[in-house]
């Protein structure tokens, strides 16, 4: 670390030299003028760099981070589903940038359930018996996707009356 300097006062010089070498002895007093001249120019450089606070490295937080790219989609309708019967399947997506925004992009779901866009909550009553097959994405925040098929297999509930239903 350089300690900076004040500039000391000049002191004039004088030199007695011979006529001969004077013109000599005159440009180099002049190279010595501006010499001291740089000098003292350069201690004042030094010391107004030594008084100035130099800004902190960027700290990590600083630059942006790289965001989780999404890993999977956890959760899954309930085994075992009956016409007439509701449920609910909470979808999550793990890693990621929230917000999330989900969608069914392949396939259909039964009439009466749904998928909610915001939440991941596969909910619903289905209506009719079957099989279903239907693929989730899931799609964050930086635009990031992650899909996931899935199939519910709606079987057949008798009427509380007992008639049958075909």
């Amino acid at each position: 670390m350089l300690t900076p300097v004040a500039p000391r006062r000049s002191v004039p010089i004088s030199v007695r030299v011979a006529p001969a070498i004077g013109g000599l002895a005159a440009r180099i007093g002049k190279m010595l003028g501006v010499l001291s001249a740089l000098v003292g120019a350069v201690a004042l450089l030094l010391a107004g760099a030594a008084n100035a606070q130099t800004p902190p490295p960027a700290s990590p937080s600083a630059t942006r981070p790289t965001a989780p790219k999404p890993v999977a989609i956890d959760g899954s309708p309930p085994v075992g589903l009956m016409e007439r019967e509701s449920f609910e399947a909470p979808l999550r997506m793990t890693a990621g940038t929230p917000p999330v925004t989900w969608s069914i992009v392949a396939g259909s779901l039964p009439d009466g359930v749904s998928l909610h866009s915001r939440t991941g909550l596969l909910h619903g009553t289905p209506t009719k018996r079957g099989e279903y097959r239907f693929t989730v994405q899931a799609r964050d925040a930086s635009l990031a996707t992650i899909t996931r098929a899935f199939e519910l297999s709606i079987s057949y509930k008798p009427t509380s009356a007992g008639a049958s239903k075909r």
